[in-house]
């Protein structure tokens, strides 16, 4: 039985060329989508899930802000039962992007090499209680105890050691900081789609023992790492018991704690501790604290993804049914065959979902064909990296085999119901094809069609219109030709050739200027919070370190006031401050409302955190520190030289590749010991936008494929339409009817339902993007060109699928149209 529907399916399939081809070619397209989309989204959803504890890791979390105190730790693991075990990691990249060690192979001080590392973190031992990192050498329970040891990836062993046994062997750091020797003491697998990258891992008692840190105290002190001061914080993660319940925790941690709480929160009542399970952080963002050791995942572009990925498979599915529905006719005699020489309801069913079935199984071929060759490229568009491997294992043979079943079984169920529902007498004409209520079906499902592809051609165009305002946008300062310089340490930490570089960088006439600063405009990847107060109101603002030349070379305006001065006392830390010590800021114009500061020149204020006297010296209009996202936040400028890492240069267009060449090897002179890294400003900024222009190319292509789609069903149609008219046409154009006459008569058709999905797409375009650019601090407008450009797009598509059927139909000869059968 099986045999002769599977037999009676191809015969079929082969006979209706054009319905075959473009059903096939419909699926395959949106198989192909569904499919990319779904490895997507199994790789996002994917993240952190080898570690064995999964389920059970938390990271704690204080209001918004993820860096603690290192005590907290400390304490909850003391205290509370129901917690397994602690970690506490030190990420601090954003001051220092990489770590510089330099490797004696077999003590030869003439062969030596430096090597740098950029995803390092420093953490307790317990690390590897917690998270399963896969030892290959070394022993994870004392690999990371003592002061100075280290754990490090495969790859990075590999790209330090070449082929050398790294195990026992000693790096020499030269970073100005925590300078020392490292002994290497555990090898680990190279870490894969978790939230933090991480192929270098350091003891943290390392970072107290050198003596920089926040407690400065020894070990065995009871303060050692052991302190409540927040500064230099820590990211606290903790596994539960199996039995424990993680309300209950967070309950207890928050009881534990409450006495510190008017401490630390003394702006704010309304902050508590949290618990932020693992499955939550890779797609948890915007929290502070995060900058430069999380990376995440942007769940809203995800959904995004999988609601249109979906859509374009229904509009695949539509084309199937529509196409099937319209050519009921030409199989009436087949049906009326079947029913007469006795053959059931069920057995017709079942024939037509066997090839329904058979033409999806086409589809899915086709589409894995495709896949295979479009990964690469999909990895590029959405900045991916996607394993081919997920494309065919075992688990998705056995998906494919179960939703291809569902696909056909979804496709053909309508038709096989409507086909088979025909009587014998109604099979035998047409009237059963052209009955109203299937007409109306099939031009709602048109509709449906067009509605979504107007939706998201208005899409394309607002989303790309944001992004050009957000990259064209006043920023508040000059962008253009200024190049940032990231120091391997730091440039403060000696203060001679700090002044130097920037002595020996100005003798070219092609650079304008040069400023120091502790970070770069425009990387979100760092972000100073403390508490300040003023009046009496105490406020949560992002603090800046920059020096004198910074506001010169970034052409930034004074409101009021004046930069800092040079000839103020050199400081070499917060802690050469003496309590009371009063210290200049500049302010911008968000601080002084938020402080309600009417003439903020004079105004006398105290950094709260660190207990030191403030006075504002000078106010500049607000900038666009970081994306357009987010709105400006009221900021603090201040001067502390030993604290810069960036320096900002700004040079000329004129010979600017030998300009780069004068930069790099004065640099190269400066600090021989360090490798330069530098970018452009405009092009920092232009990156905080990369995931909104990601979602941009990934609907642009969905939108291409959404309109071939419909165009697809469009041409079916037509095609069909023209052939059941074409004795009409013939009766008309012998009756003078002329071509256009007819080409309008068959054109009209479309072209009212394809009104009725303007209608209905423009209100529901504005209302879906109107939504998402809520998503921005500072937007676009919705121009009604926008709207008018997707009508105009949708019309024209339609015109032209309908075109060639209509006019190839007009110009037939009224004879051989009414010879037609």
């Amino acid at each position: 039985m099986l045999r002769n529907f599977i037999i009676s399916a191809i015969r079929n399939i082969i006979r209706a060329r054009v319905q075959s081809i473009i059903q096939v070619l419909s699926l395959s397209l949106g198989i192909t989508v569904v499919i990319l989309v779904g490895m997507y989204a199994y790789t996002e959803l994917n993240y952190d899930k080898f570690n064995e504890k999964y389920d059970r890791i938390y990271r704690l979390e204080y209001g918004d802000n993820v860096s603690l105190p290192s005590a907290i730790g400390h304490r909850i693991k003391q205290n509370i039962p129901e917690v397994e075990n602690v970690v506490r990691l030190f990420i601090d990249r954003t001051k220092e992007p990489l770590l510089y060690f330099r490797y004696y192979p077999s003590n030869d001080s003439a062969n030596a090499r430096t090597v740098s590392t950029g995803n390092y973190i420093r953490c307790d031992s317990t690390i590897f209680d917690i998270f399963s990192f896969n030892f290959i050498q070394g022993d994870p329970h004392n690999a990371l105890k003592e002061p100075y040891s280290c754990v490090i990836t495969k790859s990075q062993a590999r790209r330090m050691f070449g082929n050398t046994d790294p195990v026992g062997l000693t790096l020499e750091r030269i970073n100005s900081l925590m300078k020392g020797w490292y002994t290497v003491t555990g090898i680990i697998d190279d870490i894969e789609h978790s939230h933090i990258d991480i192929d270098f891992l350091i003891s943290l008692t390392t970072y107290d023992s050198s003596g920089y840190g926040v407690n400065k105290v020894p070990r065995g002190h009871p303060e050692y790492l052991n302190s409540i001061v927040w500064g230099r914080g820590m990211k606290t993660y903790m596994t539960l018991n199996e039995a424990a319940d993680p309300v209950f925790v967070e309950n207890r941690i928050n009881e534990h704690f409450s006495y510190i709480f008017k401490d630390l929160s003394r702006n704010e009542d309304s902050k508590y501790f949290s618990m932020r399970p693992m499955k939550d952080i890779y797609f948890s963002d915007g929290l502070a604290g995060e900058a430069g050791y999380s990376k995440h995942g942007d769940l809203g572009q995800l959904r995004i993804m999988i609601t249109i990925a979906l859509f374009i498979l229904i509009l695949a599915i539509i084309n199937y049914i529509n196409l099937t529905t319209a050519r009921a006719s030409l199989r009436a005699k087949e049906i009326r065959v079947r029913k007469v020489t006795g053959s059931s309801i069920f057995l017709l069913i079942s024939q037509f979902l066997v090839e329904s079935v058979i033409v999806a199984l086409i589809s899915l071929l086709i589409a894995l064909t495709m896949v295979q060759l479009l990964i690469p490229a999909f990895n590029q568009l959405a900045s991916l990296e996607m394993n081919p491997e997920l494309l065919l294992n075992g688990k998705t043979l056995i998906a494919y085999s179960l939703s291809i079943i569902l696909l056909g079984i979804i496709s053909g169920m309508y038709p096989a119901l409507y086909l088979t529902g025909m009587n014998s007498v109604a099979s035998l004409s047409e009237k059963r094809a052209s009955e109203p209520g299937i007409i109306v079906f099939r031009r709602a499902l048109l509709t449906f069609q067009f509605t979504l592809s107007i939706i998201l051609i208005i899409g394309v165009f607002v989303i790309s219109r944001q992004i050009q305002f957000m990259k064209t946008a006043d920023l508040g300062f000059n962008k253009d030709k200024v190049i940032t310089i990231s120091h391997g340490s730091r440039f403060g930490s000696d203060h001679i050739k700090q002044q130097t570089f920037k002595q020996e960088l100005l003798k070219s006439p092609d650079i304008l200027g040069v400023a120091y600063s502790e970070t770069e405009l425009g990387n979100q990847a760092y972000e100073r919070m403390v508490n300040i107060e003023f009046n009496g109101i105490i406020k949560n603002c992002n603090l800046i370190n920059i020096d004198p030349d910074f506001m010169d070379v970034l052409g930034i305006s004074f409101l009021e006031g004046h930069t800092f001065s040079y000839g103020l006392p050199r400081i070499n830390s917060w802690d050469s401050l003496a309590a009371g010590q009063t210290f200049p800021i500049i302010i911008n114009s968000s601080l002084a409302r938020a402080f309600e500061l009417d003439s903020p020149v004079g105004s006398l204020g105290k950094h709260i955190n660190w207990e030191r006297n403030l006075q504002v010296i000078g106010i500049i209009d607000d900038i666009h520190f970081f994306s357009l996202h987010q709105p400006i936040a009221p900021t603090a400028y201040w001067y502390i030289p030993p604290h810069f890492h960036k320096a900002s240069v700004k040079i000329s267009s004129n010979n600017i590749s030998s300009t780069l060449r004068y930069i790099r090897n004065v640099f190269g002179d400066i600090y021989p010991d360090f490798v330069i890294e530098y970018s452009f400003l405009d092009e920092t900024f232009n990156r905080q936008y990369l995931e909104d222009e990601i979602t941009g190319k990934i609907i642009i292509v969905f939108a291409v494929i959404a309109l071939l789609i419909g165009g697809l069903g469009l041409f079916g149609l037509s095609f069909f339409m023209a052939a059941r008219k074409t004795k009409e046409i013939g009766i008309r154009k012998s009756l003078g009817a002329t071509d256009l006459m007819v080409f309008i008569l068959l054109s009209k058709e479309f072209i009212k339902w394809v009104t009725l999905s303007v209608i209905i797409a423009c209100p529901l375009g504005w209302i879906i993007m109107n939504k998402w650019l809520q998503d921005f601090a500072y937007r676009t407008n919705m121009s009604a060109w926008i709207f008018i450009l997707a009508i105009i797009f949708a019309y024209a598509i339609s015109f032209i699928t309908v075109a060639w059927h209509a006019w190839k139909t007009a110009r037939t000869n009224p004879i051989e149209a009414l010879r037609y059968e």
